[in-house]
């Protein structure tokens, strides 16, 4: 298994197409992130627990899999956060109304300042959370309800 370091954000690109995926993971590597790409669905699922990813970044589209049931099944553990990145517009509104699990939406083709910025942002609210999760239930808070 690869290590890596804990201080350099680690994304997950789920995206099937290649030119999209070269031009972000391009764009990644120009921002100091480290990324790993897969080209479906069942193949992210795989990478995501040897890579222990901070956040997943997914197009909704897969050959495979429904985009949507692949997010509830990445947040199960709830350790990184998820970003669906999609070309269809209209799913917008189905993605932000919806409560299938997403932190994000971004429409393609993304905007590499902005999809860094999001995606250091879901990472810093996720890392917050995470935190106070494991504070809270770990009884160090000493708070009673």
């Amino acid at each position: 298994m690869a290590s890596y370091d804990q201080d350099t954000l680690r994304v997950l690109l789920i995206e099937d197409e290649e030119d999209v995926a070269r031009a972000i993971l391009r764009g990644f590597t120009r921002a100091g992130l480290i990324a790993a790409w897969a080209s479906s669905g069942h193949a992210g699922l795989n990478l995501k627990c040897s890579f222990k990813p901070h956040v997943v970044l997914l197009d909704l589209v897969l050959p495979d899999m429904d985009g949507r049931s692949l997010v509830a099944m990445l947040g199960h553990p709830r350790n990184c956060g998820v970003i669906v990145l999609s070309g269809m517009l209209d799913e917008a509104d189905q993605v932000i109304g919806g409560d299938f699990g997403a932190d994000d939406f971004m429409a393609k083709p993304p905007h590499m300042r902005e999809l860094v910025a999001r995606i250091r942002a879901v990472h810093r609210r996720v890392n917050l959370l995470g935190n106070r999760v494991r504070t809270t239930s770990g009884g160090r808070l000493g708070a009673r309800a």
